[in-house]
């Protein structure tokens, strides 16, 4: 209950509420909202990284649901991911210096069905069967996260140097 407390006020941060007509209508268009995604709905890296700390943060809330439930339904669990997708991107309407967008819901809910799904096998399974999961999967995502590590260090944004300005 408390990170999901936690979860929910850091969403709303910076507590900055919209408080007249002029300002929200400021908020649709100034590229912090959209249906799907924010801005000219490019999934640039930015955004992705965004979205990707937004998995990341929900999460430990499916790990622990997965951890208390003696049966789970993914399919319910991510539709509860999205509903508070929902109840956050609605606030955050309101939120001046937030991003709203349909994505995040989605994300919202994979997450939470993610966490909850690993936290269901914990308890029935133990770590032996997440680290089969991992064994499976490391080669199919290595691509993906070779890319986004090169990425984070300016690979494909920073000019690559001749020799003589390298030395």
């Amino acid at each position: 209950v408390g990170y999901l407390a936690i979860y929910v006020l850091l969403a709303l941060f910076p507590f900055d509420f919209a408080v007249s007509l002029s300002e929200l209508s400021e908020k649709f268009h100034s590229g912090r909202f959209g249906w799907l995604l924010a801005g000219d709905n490019a999934l640039s890296f930015r955004r992705l990284a965004s979205l990707a700390g937004e998995l990341v943060a929900i999460i430990p809330l499916g790990l622990l649901v997965g951890l208390l439930a003696t049966r789970i339904s993914l399919g319910r669990t991510f539709l509860g991911g999205v509903l508070l997708g929902l109840m956050l991107e609605f606030f955050q309407l309101f939120v001046l210096s937030s991003v709203t967008q349909g994505a995040s819901m989605l994300v919202r809910g994979i997450g939470l069905a993610g966490g909850a799904f690993v936290g269901f096998q914990l308890q029935h399974g133990g770590l032996m069967i997440i680290a089969r999961w991992i064994q499976r999967l490391k080669a199919p995502l290595m691509p993906f996260y070779i890319a986004a590590m090169a990425a984070v260090v300016g690979w494909f944004t920073n000019p690559i140097l001749g020799i003589s300005e390298g030395l």
